[in-house]
């Protein structure tokens, strides 16, 4: 009896162990390869976003061309906290504490409304910039908290902890991160993009608040439970907590989809086999912008940026310099490299001149 309570109790211990082991947070890559830091590459492609992507008061516009019309989606020179949180993420990775400060001040006057929200979009229209988005939120939190760190700046762990409160307030309800908080209704969405858990991030800031580990574990557990299958390995949509069902969808969109793996990847708990898959695709030829999740065929022929500029950034994370070379290959086949054009250096469709800022802050991030 005595050894068979032994062996049991050893039983538990290893389940325990294990565990606390996958949860115990981000596993960290050591591996190193060699990437774009200094290319012209990626110098065209600032220098554009600075020059034409840029208003005077730092904040990114959405569009190269202006609009006059004020949609529920943005277009045009509005500015999105999506836009400015990716700029400041390369601000830091690149140490530009100059253009980081400008960048921070213009979320300061024009993202954050009079509740202390972080809206999605500049706040000239409250009743379209009343809510916010988990994803845009986690990036701007992330590049304070980085920068606060990198550039010993007091003023920004403050402004951390000032946005992070709020934030955990609005969107995080029983441990679990909800992907919007409507301000005019306050109250949260109950589906979340399984792209919006920025793993990383939230980890990040259990250091200021340790309830976000629990959030992190929770938010890890939802998006492994939305796993498709080896036919297709990538992830779920959505999540909605009311009817605890995913959305896998008919048409799945790849942009979503990778940027959910390179969460996984930031913390070590992405998949071999969606690793191989997109090496496999792109050797032979392309990865497109919308699959069938049943039979993992593409469903359209066009590609995008962004979809290779995530792939890249997995690769530099994972330290696959392979799948890294692949992906910058594809994604530099989309900068234009007129010369005499004002379009030279940015991502995007020189004929139609429709260069979106999300397209070349993720190309950004990649070199």
């Amino acid at each position: 009896m005595y050894k068979k309570n032994v062996v049991i109790l050893i039983g538990v211990l290893i389940i325990v162990s294990i565990a606390i082991i996958k949860y115990q947070g981000p596993v960290v890559n050591n591996k190193v390869i060699e990437v774009m830091s200094n290319s012209q590459e990626q110098e065209a492609c600032y220098n554009f976003i600075k020059q034409y992507l840029m208003n005077e008061l730092g904040g990114i516009y959405t569009n190269y061309h202006p609009t006059t019309m004020a949609n529920e989606w943005a277009t045009g020179h509005e500015v999105l906290s999506e836009s400015q949180g990716l700029y400041m993420l390369y601000l830091v990775k690149e140490d530009k504490s100059e253009e980081f400060e400008q960048a921070v001040t213009f979320v300061n006057q024009y993202l954050i409304n009079a509740n202390g929200i972080l809206v999605w979009r500049s706040k000239e229209d409250e009743t379209l910039a009343s809510s916010n988005a988990a994803i845009d939120d986690l990036r701007i939190l992330r590049a304070l908290y980085e920068a606060s760190i990198k550039w010993n700046n007091p003023e920004y762990s403050t402004l951390v902890q000032q946005i992070e409160e709020k934030f955990y307030n609005t969107n995080v309800v029983k441990g679990r991160l909800y992907g919007c908080y409507d301000g005019l209704v306050e109250e949260v969405v109950d589906t979340i993009p399984l792209c919006y858990f920025d793993l990383e991030t939230m980890w990040k800031l259990s250091d200021i608040n340790p309830a976000w580990k629990k959030v992190y574990r929770k938010s890890l557990k939802t998006i492994e439970k939305g796993f498709l299958g080896k036919v297709f390995p990538f992830y779920a949509f959505q999540y909605d907590y009311e009817t605890k069902s995913y959305d896998h969808g008919k048409e799945w969109r790849m942009t979503e989809g990778v940027l959910t793996i390179l969460q996984l990847a930031q913390v070590g708990q992405h998949k071999d086999e969606t690793i191989k898959w997109l090496l496999e695709e792109l050797k032979n030829g392309a990865v497109y912008g919308t699959y069938n999740t049943l039979t993992g065929m593409p469903t359209t022929d066009i590609e995008s940026t962004a979809i290779y500029a995530g792939i890249a950034q997995i690769g530099k994370v994972i330290g696959n310099q392979e799948l890294y070379d692949l992906a910058m290959d594809k994604m530099l086949s989309f900068q234009i490299q007129t010369e005499n054009s004002v379009l030279k250096g940015a991502f995007g469709d020189e004929a139609s001149e429709e260069i979106y800022s999300y397209d070349n802050l993720q190309a950004l991030l990649a070199f």
